[in-house]
């Protein structure tokens, strides 16, 4: 499912049967994870994937991120801390949004599984989307 879907082309993915890789990776996050690519638009402004942590992940994302992003937890919990707020928990079911250059600090349970949209003005690069530091 790499790159743009075709023209009259659906595709189709099971967030509780379509396998990931057999052997989690490091994610950009310095942490273990399973990913798929779901979706990446013709013109690099959207990106849309599924991780799943077996070990659970906590990284800071700091206010240098410049796209927004949408998350839709499938299992496990994520708990987010806005720069100078309170920690807010996320359960399977919860949709998150936050945009572009909102530090947050988060925290994913082991297990946790999620469904992320990243998008942007610009096409994203792998920088993009990889948080300033690890905690």
């Amino acid at each position: 499912m790499d790159g743009p879907i075709a023209p009259n082309e659906l595709h189709h993915f099971n967030v509780f049967t379509t396998a990931y890789p057999e052997e989690p990776e490091l994610a950009f996050n310095g942490v273990r994870a399973s990913s798929r690519v779901l979706h990446t638009s013709a013109d690099g402004r959207v990106f849309a994937g599924a991780r799943r942590y077996p070990d659970g992940a906590d990284y800071t994302v700091g206010p240098d991120i410049t796209h927004h992003e949408i998350w839709y937890v499938v299992e496990g919990t994520v708990v987010l801390t806005p720069e100078g707020g309170d920690p807010v928990t996320f359960v399977p079911g919860e949709f998150i949004s936050y945009p572009a250059g909102m530090p947050v600090h988060a925290v994913y349970s082991p297990g946790s599984h999620h469904l992320a949209v990243f998008f942007a003005d610009h096409p994203l690069v792998q920088e993009d989307i990889a948080p300033t530091a690890l905690r």
